[in-house]
């Protein structure tokens, strides 16, 4: 498989071994012209759509691959991995063994089928920036989209949990490509 540079899956899969079969990407061809690598830990799920390649097989990614096909990539190129019965990276020289096919979620029934009638731009780090400036695991985003559906004010935030900080944070909307 090709995928874009820098996506590393192991970020969102869980870290919850009780939860095996989550715990690793899964690289999934169940639907032809639409393969996925895909990873969740119950509370995010990211389906990156990559390049299949003749060979690949559907299963689990174990941890550490993404990061060792990035690495290993020149400058400008796309990540590569062969998923057989192991999965390897030729660039960088290293194969994983697979772990046992295991019984991953239909993340498809996930995803919205209702479009989107709101749309924002921003920088997660910004927001990451905000949610610890002020001492909170969990933020609310209040935002007022304009007439075609942009949100193009200020995002007001504030804390959602756990904490006593009273604050007025807000956080400056990214103009969408193309705009």
């Amino acid at each position: 498989m090709r995928f874009p540079r820098g996506v590393d899956l192991d970020r969102i899969a869980s870290k919850d071994k009780t939860r095996e079969h989550l715990c690793q990407a899964y690289y999934d061809l169940s639907r032809p012209g639409d393969p996925r690598v895909v990873a969740t830990d119950g509370h995010r799920l990211v389906a990156v759509k990559v390049e299949s390649e003749d060979g690949d097989e559907e299963g689990q990614i174990p941890r550490g691959a993404f990061a060792a096909a990035n690495g290993a990539m020149e400058e400008g190129l796309p990540g590569r991995l062969i998923a057989t019965d192991v999965v390897r990276s030729d660039e960088a020289g290293v194969t994983f063994d697979r772990p046992p096919v295991t019984e991953f979620p239909d993340w498809r029934a996930n995803v919205p089928a209702r479009r989107a009638t709101v749309h924002v731009t921003l920088n997660p780090r910004y927001l990451a920036d905000i949610a610890k400036s002020i001492g909170s695991k969990r933020v609310t985003l209040h935002m007022v989209p304009d007439e075609n559906g942009n949100v193009v004010d200020q995002i007001v935030i504030e804390p959602d949990g756990a904490t006593d900080v009273k604050a007025d944070a807000i956080l400056m909307p990214v103009r969408r490509d193309g705009e």
